[in-house]
């Protein structure tokens, strides 16, 4: 972020500081929440794992809510936007632009400053702007953004080397996913097409591209100076003229000769994220070769799918599996000669890569079949 971004929004901060606002004496905020039982009970009549570490801080959890509520604001008390965060700032020609200012509010000068650094962040919001978001901190230095769209397919899985288990499967993968019938052709592809727009004048980078067939369709309908990564090295034989297809292992980016220097206009992982040995660090140096305005793809199966799966095979909750983070086994479909293991995750284990790699969530899409199909 740009020094300047930090003193204009400053300033703005202490224009509206300097406000003559009359205060009521009587409370408007809220009292701290004091459900903390509530949501015990119902983690452990939904089976979550976590649900008895929760119960046994309930009495935590309420001493601080009343510790809370009997603290007194020694003032003086002015009004401040109080929800200046990465999701609520947009640049606009260089200048930024604060939102949401339906959440301003009091705020108690002698504390405020140390309870904003302090405040955790509540939650996490997937929200859509046409304009791109400006992060916030010294890892983020320009406004980048990421689509990610979640898939039933089972073509990320992992064994001890994740590009291993690629050699093995890319050729079958490539057959099945020609089939009329396969997700790929009724489902992920049709989402993944239309999440990328018009890509006429687009450099793309298409990281764990397979064969580079669905990179040379792309390129037949206008996109440019396009690169697809795969480390099969079984590629098209004839690609088009503006395509360069490149052996290589997308969790080693920064080794691949042919990317240095290079910026793209979308960069593309499609069904391969799960194969990154580190996805922190590929992710990053990925978003290194993204040009400005440009976005992210990525599309990751559903980890609901694995979660209902597992837990009708092993007699547990959903919960349970969900949240589990203990290695699986199975036989994948394009060739039940090979057992996978795979990585648990959640979606909240893919929003916090996202966001520890400098990403923000523009759109988010979870295809399904349609009637058709």
């Amino acid at each position: 972020m740009p020094a300047t971004y930090g003193f204009e929004i400053g300033e703005i901060l202490a224009r509206i500081h300097a406000l003559d606002v009359e205060w009521t004496d009587v409370a408007t905020e809220e009292p701290t929440a004091r459900d903390w039982p509530e949501l015990a009970e119902q983690a452990r009549v939904t089976g979550q794992p976590w649900a008895d570490e929760l119960a046994s801080r309930v009495s935590t959890f309420l001493a601080i809510a009343e510790f809370v509520d009997g603290c007194e604001r020694p003032g003086p008390v002015v009004l401040t936007h109080k929800a200046i965060q990465p999701w609520n700032l947009l640049a606009r020609d260089g200048r930024p632009v604060l939102l949401d200012w339906e959440l301003s509010g009091m705020l108690d000068l002698p504390g405020g400053a140390r309870l904003d650094r302090a405040q955790p962040r509540q939650g996490t919001w997937l929200r859509r702007h046409r304009a791109r978001h400006l992060p916030l901190g010294p890892r983020v230095a320009t406004p980048v953004t990421a689509m990610f769209c979640l898939v039933a397919d089972d073509s990320e899985n992992v064994p001890g080397d994740p590009s291993e288990a690629w050699l093995d499967l890319a050729p079958d993968y490539e057959r099945a996913r020609t089939r009329e019938d396969s997700l790929d052709r009724l489902v992920e592809w049709p989402a993944q097409r239309a999440l990328l727009g018009d890509v006429t004048g687009h450099s793309l980078l298409d990281l764990g591209c397979g064969n580079g067939n669905k990179l040379a369709e792309l390129v037949g309908e206008g996109a440019t100076a396009s690169v697809g990564i795969d480390v099969s090295g079984n590629f098209l034989s004839t690609p088009p003229p503006g395509l360069e297809l490149i052996q290589g292992d997308l969790s080693e980016l920064d080794s691949i000769p042919g990317l240095v220097g290079r910026t793209f206009d979308r960069i593309l992982f499609l069904q391969s994220f799960g194969y990154a040995k580190n996805p922190l660090r590929t992710l990053q140096a990925a978003r290194a070769m993204l040009a400005d305005d440009g976005f992210i793809l990525l599309t990751k199966t559903q980890p609901i799918r694995y979660a209902v799966e597992r837990a009708e095979q092993n007699g547990t909750s959903l919960g349970e599996e969900y949240f589990s983070t203990v290695p699986f086994s199975y036989t994948s479909g394009w060739n039940d000669q090979i057992a996978l293991t795979k990585r648990p995750y959640t979606i909240s284990d893919l929003i916090n890569v996202f966001s520890a790699a400098g990403l923000w969530i523009e759109t988010a899409l979870e295809p399904q079949l349609s009637e058709d199909a």
